[in-house]
């Protein structure tokens, strides 16, 4: 998932768009790991990159570069907007780097809720709905009729 594809509709609702490298694996919802690599290498989760198989919480680290890009105005890695081509510095930081500073104007409760999606180590990375829905940065959010 990128922010190219998060789109609002007429009535303000979001709708996600271009999902067809999207995989729907009943082995992977049952909590086990899947090895294809596929997506746009800025919001790909490390242990994608890393090559050695990956779980659902590697889509919740690209939930966190979207949200971080939404914040911030441009993704966390790159530090360097300029090295965003530069696949094998990009691929680097994602890595072993740290992501680009957010603007002062981002709360500590969105700064805590990036820094648990986007986590390098998918064990300790937030990656549970209940968990989400938890986070103060959601608080004063509506739940939905449709949840």
């Amino acid at each position: 998932m990128k922010t190219d594809n998060v789109l609002i509709d007429a009535s303000g609702h979001v709708r996600l768009a271009d999902l067809n490298v999207a995989k729907h694996d009943s082995e992977l919802a049952g909590g086990g790991r899947t090895f294809t690599v596929v997506g746009t290498p800025f919001s790909t989760a490390p242990e994608v990159l890393r090559g050695k198989g990956y779980s659902v919480a590697a889509d919740w680290w690209s939930y966190g570069v979207v949200l971080f890009e939404m914040l911030a105005g441009h993704p966390p890695f790159p530090r360097d907007p300029a090295m965003m081509k530069a696949q094998a510095r990009l691929v680097h930081e994602i890595l072993n780097g740290e992501p680009a500073p957010l603007p002062s104007t981002v709360s500590d409760t969105a700064t805590s809720l990036l820094g648990s999606l986007l986590e390098r180590d998918e064990s300790r990375r937030m990656a549970q709905p209940y968990s989400l829905r938890a986070q103060p940065f959601f608080g004063t959010v509506e739940p939905s009729r449709h949840a």
